[in-house]
């Protein structure tokens, strides 16, 4: 019992943790903010879940009243214009990066339709160099969140046959199992992306008309925070989910 409590509490811990993480994406080299914002962030779409990771870059130094110095600390101290109920988190919890270090931050939130619309954002940011104790703050500016109608693009009336999806464990060791219910028989894949982005993994699922269960063993996953999307074999993506893996 003592044992089982303990695991339980570990899982708790870990999950608070992990959920308000993300990671850098360790392809960036060159200082900077990544994605580059000639490109920008992804958009969304009203009503379903939308995440994004941000990476930064920080410079080892910078030119300052003419000479170059060390940098200190570059952080985030605020960001504005993001539609009410989006979250940030970043991965330092003081919202800072040492000089040469990488860091992100992660937006997370559901928009809803009354929030259809282009969002300028606006990340205030303070740099720390050496020897200068007061901090130096600047705007980037360049980003905006776009929302886009998902009716009108024709998402909400294309969503895949099934609901009531529910994962267990979750958060889980190696193993966990998918419920889920389906009007029709329909062939899916259940792609799983990092913080990134990134596809890590894509499990097929055949299921028939009712309930269903899927069980998969993801013991080659890093510990950490997973999305999931079910995609149906002509492209339609549906619901999405987390999973947590301790």
């Amino acid at each position: 019992m003592k044992k089982a409590f303990l695991v339980m509490l570990l899982a708790a811990i870990v999950s608070s943790k992990i959920l308000s993480q993300c990671i850098p994406d360790t392809t960036y080299i060159r200082p900077g903010i990544y994605p580059d914002t000639s490109i920008g962030i992804p958009p969304a779409y009203a009503t379903y879940m939308y995440e994004v990771v941000i990476t930064a870059v920080i410079p080892e130094d910078t030119l300052f009243l003419g000479s170059r110095v060390p940098v200190d600390s570059i952080g985030v101290t605020k960001v504005i214009g993001l539609p009410e109920g989006f979250t940030t988190a970043t991965d330092s919890p003081s919202g800072f990066w040492k000089g040469g270090e990488r860091g992100c931050m992660l937006i997370t939130g559901t928009p809803t339709h009354q929030q259809v619309g282009e969002h300028q954002l606006n990340f205030k940011l303070a740099g720390y160099i050496a020897s200068w104790a007061l901090p130096v703050n600047f705007d980037l500016t360049s980003y905006s969140l776009i929302i886009y109608d998902s009716v009108l693009h024709g998402i909400a009336d294309r969503e895949v046959p099934v609901s009531s999806v529910k994962v267990f464990p979750n958060p889980f060791a190696e193993k966990y199992t998918i419920e889920l219910y389906a009007t029709t028989p329909v062939l899916l894949d259940m792609c799983v992306f990092d913080l990134n982005n990134r596809v890590v993994a894509i499990k097929q699922l055949n299921t028939g008309i009712g309930i269903n269960h899927f069980t998969f063993n993801c013991s080659d996953l890093k510990p950490g925070l997973y999305f999931c999307r079910l995609i149906s074999n002509d492209g339609i993506a549906g619901k999405a989910f987390k999973i947590l893996r301790y």
